[in-house]
């Protein structure tokens, strides 16, 4: 399959980038090591929080017309950023992606707009400007701005990515008198067999259920004791943000959903959210891999030699596509047992069936050529992209390579004739 643009990397600017692209006709590859820049955001964007003096910067458009002829803002101008501002809301609502609303960019572009910096409370309890945010994370007017007389910290018992005494410690200093609770979940406790599995995303998975959410929901009711403000960890809203919105409602205080470390459920969220707009805009992603060694002619992209894919086992049934230009890199991808999805095309395999044992699927796992012409010579030394259906296989098909036998060059086992009772 071929595409216009290849971006390497899945963070926010790839991602914009695509989505534009792919909406403006242009045909996309996406391909994602896996974590970026989003996996460790705070949930608010910043545009331009200080000068190159310190000087604090209130209103971000305006205070561009004091920087230095060499800044990055100062080569594209004000007047395209002031477009490109006006049309970040509208763009994330689209893509599903809530954000505060923002003062009204004006238009045109070269008229004087005014887009006002806020502050976001950090994991270490001191404000950092931001021009926007999600939903779920809270922008103050100033930095100095009391947040509360009387806050309530809740943490989950173990979960050591949230550390309450320092953001005590920070709003202490903006005068917020700061009680440290921590609650115990069953779903959650066991979480804590493995310390592994005690992270920000795991909790944020068990808390998209009603009823676990809802339990912790009362058991901050129970401990309040008259405080105007709670704050919790950012581990709710994985897939979007109603669990956040359903927590507000539920408690009789002001609630502040404040960072942990990484990984960011918020960012992860938008990640989601922004790929699933890519996609059905009709880009391809490839989650988990590399792009390595491509071969250019001036300013194109001939080829690579292939995806260094791995992480993620396959599962029995699913549909997985190889890019390939050597046997022996082909097959070693494949014993890794990180099959992942790749491009879309005709197979060029000569083998009927390859069989090979997946790391991380129990049992004997098929890998079937399918669509084209399979049977046609052509080896996997020739190059290009073989396309496979993974699925269980009965181990009385298998036929295991016999000494001094000659088999095909790209074959480790071979499945019996009988495709059916393989299947």
């Amino acid at each position: 399959m071929r595409f216009d643009v290849v971006l390497i990397g899945g963070g926010l600017s790839s991602l914009v980038c695509g989505i534009k692209l792919q909406k403006a006709g242009r045909k996309c590859l996406m391909v994602s090591a896996g974590q970026n820049a989003l996996h460790f955001s705070s949930g608010a964007f910043g545009l331009l929080g200080k000068l190159p003096d310190g000087t604090d910067v209130t209103e971000p458009l305006s205070a561009m017309e004091a920087l230095p002829s060499e800044h990055p803002y100062s080569k594209i101008g004000k007047s395209r950023i002031t477009e490109y501002v006006s049309s970040v809301p509208a763009f994330f609502s689209e893509c599903g992606v809530g954000l505060h609303p923002v003062a009204q960019v004006a238009e045109p572009a070269e008229t004087a707009a005014v887009v006002r910096n806020g502050y976001r409370i950090t994991p270490l309890g001191t404000a950092k400007p931001a021009w926007i945010a999600m939903d779920d994370v809270t922008l103050f007017a100033s930095k100095d701005e009391k947040i509360g007389e009387n806050a309530l910290i809740v943490n989950f018992s173990g979960f050591l990515d949230f550390n309450t005494r320092f953001i005590a410690e920070g709003l202490g200093k903006r005068g917020t008198v700061c009680r440290i609770e921590s609650v115990k979940l069953d779903e959650v406790e066991r979480l804590r067999k493995n310390p592994a599995e005690m992270r920000s995303v795991n909790i944020a998975r068990v808390m998209s259920v009603e009823e676990n959410w809802k339990s912790l929901g009362h058991k901050v009711q129970e401990l309040l004791q008259g405080e105007d403000l709670v704050i919790l960890p950012e581990v709710f809203g994985l897939r979007d943000q109603v669990v956040t919105r359903w927590l507000r409602e539920m408690i009789p205080a002001k609630v502040l959903f404040l960072g942990t470390t990484p990984p960011s459920v918020p960012g992860i969220r938008t990640q989601i959210l922004l790929k699933k707009a890519f996609e059905a805009a009709g880009g391809t992603f490839l989650m988990g891999d590399e792009a390595l060694d491509p071969s250019f002619d001036g300013g194109k992209v001939l080829g690579h030699p292939l995806f260094l894919i791995f992480q993620d086992a396959v599962m029995p049934g699913e549909h997985h596509v190889l890019p390939a230009q050597q046997d022996a890199a082909a097959l070693g991808l494949l014993e890794e047992g990180g099959l992942r999805r790749a491009l879309q095309a005709d197979p060029l395999v000569a083998a009927k069936h390859l069989i090979l044992d997946v790391s991380g699927v129990a049992g004997k796992v098929v890998v079937q050529p399918v669509g084209g012409n399979s049977g046609q010579p052509g080896p996997l030394g020739q190059g290009g992209v073989f396309q496979f259906t993974v699925g269980p296989v009965r181990r009385d098909k298998v036929q295991q390579e016999q000494p001094g036998k000659k088999q095909g060059e790209c074959d480790k086992d071979r499945i019996a004739e009988n495709r059916s009772g393989a299947l």
